[in-house]
């Protein structure tokens, strides 16, 4: 009997102090992953942007819509000149021009009748060539030859007046080195930025609704180097100076590079351009006199 009493006392001892094996504890651990073999989880990959579309403009090659540029005029008095003179474009209500120095890359208010602003309202401190507006919106659009950049300007109006803002809006990949021969000419219309890499002569088409480029091809019909682009409204085709070539080019085609006319002009240098086809007036920007000439429209039937 008294074996029997012991060994009922061993094995309630084997019972109360557990497992061996579990430490002497029966408790269920839970189950814990080791976070070293747990697989990665890898991001969602992001959706490809949609390209962007190109304008909605027909392929058809229009007859040109100048027939010639006469009675060419200077403008500026001579100590109105401007430096480095690259690009034109109008003011918000076509009350006068926009010009654009590759100087510091200042910006200039012009009248129609030759005067200007003796300051200038902009300067970036950059190799600006090329300057355009978006009329509905009020954004200046300016090319920089240095980087390759596309720079917005945009006014805010203060107490104390008019607040000029300027910042980097988007880079463009060219062909072209971007030192001295990058981006030159721009010009906006419904939505696109039309956009000339001066050497190698290339135009870019970018849409800012879908921050992309649309189309881009090589202008084989520029003969030296891309200076400035217009956009013609009246047939929806571009205006072109390719004036440092040997033939002082003034050039119109479609957007998609079919040649449409070649003009020449009497100035060398032209690196910029503005058409007024209300008043039958075009206004062209000289890098090498500083000067600003116009010319009269005779337009075709």
């Amino acid at each position: 009997m008294k074996k029997i009493f012991i060994c009922c006392l061993l094995a309630l001892g084997m019972l109360a102090c557990g497992d061996p094996d579990n430490g002497g504890d029966d408790t269920q651990k839970p189950n814990v992953e080791d976070p070293s073999t747990k697989p990665e989880e890898k991001p969602e990959p992001k959706p490809e942007p949609e390209p962007a579309p190109a304008p909605d403009i027909t392929k058809d090659v229009p007859a040109c819509s100048i027939a010639e540029f006469t009675n060419w005029q200077t403008n500026f008095a001579s100590g109105d000149i401007i430096g480095d003179f690259s690009g034109l474009c109008f003011n918000k209500d076509k009350s006068g021009l926009v010009g654009v120095s590759n100087y510091n890359g200042r910006l200039y208010n012009i009248n129609f009748d030759g005067t200007r602003d003796e300051k200038e309202f902009v300067r970036t401190g950059k190799d600006m060539e090329g300057v355009t507006l978006d009329p509905e919106t009020g954004i200046y659009y300016l090319s920089e030859e240095g980087g390759n950049f596309i720079w917005t300007v945009t006014e805010e109006v203060t107490e104390e007046g008019s607040k000029w803002n300027y910042k980097r809006f988007v880079h463009i990949d060219t062909t072209g080195t971007e030192s001295n021969g990058g981006l030159e000419g721009i010009t906006y219309h419904d939505g696109y930025l039309y956009v000339a890499n001066q050497s190698p002569a290339e135009l870019i088409i970018y849409s800012l609704e879908h921050q992309g480029v649309a189309l881009s091809y090589m202008a084989d019909f520029i003969t030296e180097c891309f200076s400035d682009l217009w956009f013609d409204t009246t047939n929806n085709t571009l205006w072109a100076v390719d004036a440092w070539s040997s033939n002082k080019e003034i050039v119109n085609f479609t957007i998609w590079g079919e040649l449409i006319a070649r003009f020449k002009s009497p100035v060398p240098w032209i690196e910029g351009i503005c058409i007024d086809f209300e008043n039958n007036k075009a206004w062209f920007a000289c890098d090498s006199t500083g000067q600003l000439y116009s010319a009269d429209i005779v337009r075709n039937n």
